[in-house]
């Protein structure tokens, strides 16, 4: 989720913003979009905001994790839309509570119980599997921190736009190895299990995956595991934090409108403008007279040619982009003799599912029946491909917010 340099439409606050796509990226750049001023209209294909993250129907869950490792995106957005989140939370019974340690299963039938923060980490390691084994990979997750802090800064607080960017930073980002050659390194088959997870959890193989997007290790060891609760501290469902945001859109006066119909600009598709969206675009989602100054495109960036006719450069280059992984999501029945009210994290490493139980209800993410999802980014197939996704800047007026983006690398789904 990142739309940090989304923000900047226009060049002085108080224009007209359209945002094609009720997608996530959609909504955190409508909500802080008419924070800072601007008159936002945001253009939906599907009945509901961020469809493909909420559950569709009681066998079907969304794509949103039962417990987050990062809440400080969601935390800053929430901030920069006009209300801190701890405050939303309390106005509708919620909070936002530290998650049980997880449960992992090994391919040889072992189990693990791995916390979050680092002396919790150290302790179970070492009580499993011995003083050694819980070194490694305390040295292991502390030398991925500078690693994170370099991502971030090349990948989340700046526009990263080319290479000359990285070239100074690749030594230190591990540029030729990937995550399964990290895990590959490690002493123990179980350590070499939870480096891999760190790719096959976001839909992309280890082998293809640098080594620096398992710095989210560290990033799950240093801000925690966290999870939705309600009132009586029983899991409410991540996709609560949606209803949240979908309200502070109405807040905010974003001004929500449905057209199914394809998006096209009327200028050069080599050099788009945001101001010369076609008049019957216009006509359908703006008042009469008004045009937009700027538009924010957040779906359909996996093919701008078919979704809005646009040819730049950027556009081919990251056609040639395979899509990421999603897994295949269900519900199994609620486990009502679990201790606690909590959710039970289950990993199995065999068959690369993801489980979180609880007494109300089971959700399932299997990722060993992943199928390729466009709208969600692109699968890795080496460090380039950080340099192949799309700029803020599209064009003219014309900026992209979503997870094809340059922005967007290391943020788990969150």
């Amino acid at each position: 989720m990142s739309t940090r340099h989304a923000s900047r439409p226009s060049d002085q606050d108080g224009g007209t913003v359209v945002i094609v796509g009720g997608s996530l990226a959609g909504m955190a750049a409508a909500a802080r979009l008419a924070k800072r001023g601007h008159r936002v209209t945001l253009v939906r294909r599907t009945p509901r905001l961020a469809a493909e993250w909420r559950p569709d129907g009681p066998t079907r869950p969304g794509l949103l994790p039962e417990v987050l490792t990062l809440p400080a995106p969601w935390r800053d957005l929430f901030k920069k839309s006009g209300r801190i989140l701890p405050a939303e939370l309390a106005r509708a019974g919620l909070d936002l509570v530290p998650a049980a340690p997880a449960r992992h299963i090994f391919t040889d039938g072992e189990e693990l119980l791995l916390g979050g923060d680092r002396g919790q980490q150290f302790h179970q390691l070492a009580a499993t599997h011995g003083t050694a084994v819980a070194e490694s990979w305390r040295d292991l997750v502390d030398s991925l921190e500078p690693l994170w802090h370099l991502v971030r800064t090349l990948g989340l607080e700046t526009s990263l736009v080319s290479g000359r960017q990285v070239r100074p930073h690749r030594r230190a980002l591990r540029w030729g190895l990937s995550v399964a050659d990290l895990a590959a390194a490690q002493p123990h088959p179980h350590l070499r299990a939870l480096v891999e997870a760190a790719a096959w959890r976001r839909g992309h193989d280890p082998a293809r995956t640098p080594a620096f997007v398992a710095a989210l290790l560290n990033v799950e060891r240093t801000f925690g595991r966290w999870t939705v609760v309600d009132a009586e501290g029983r899991p409410a469902g991540s996709e609560r934090l949606l209803d949240l945001l979908e309200a502070r859109l109405a807040g905010r006066g974003v001004d929500v409108v449905d057209y199914e119909r394809p998006i096209r600009f009327d200028s050069s598709p080599r050099r788009p403008d945001g101001r010369t969206l076609a008049d019957e675009v216009v006509g359908a989602v703006l008042p009469a007279g008004t045009r937009p100054d700027a538009v924010v495109l957040a779906e359909g960036l996996h093919d701008l040619v078919g979704s809005y006719g646009l040819r730049t450069r950027a556009a081919r280059r990251v056609a040639t982009l395979t899509p990421v992984l999603r897994p295949r999501r269900s519900c199994g029945p609620a486990e009502p003799e679990l201790p606690g009210p909590g959710i039970t994290e289950i990993v199995d490493h065999a068959a690369r599912r993801v489980t979180w139980a609880s007494q109300d209800r089971t959700v399932i993410h299997d990722w060993g029946a992943a199928t390729p999802d466009p709208e969600h980014g692109p699968a890795w197939d080496g460090p380039q491909t950080w340099l192949r996704r799309l700029p803020v800047r599209l064009g003219e007026r014309l900026y992209s917010a979503g997870p094809w983006g340059g922005a967007a690398t290391t943020l788990p789904r969150c």
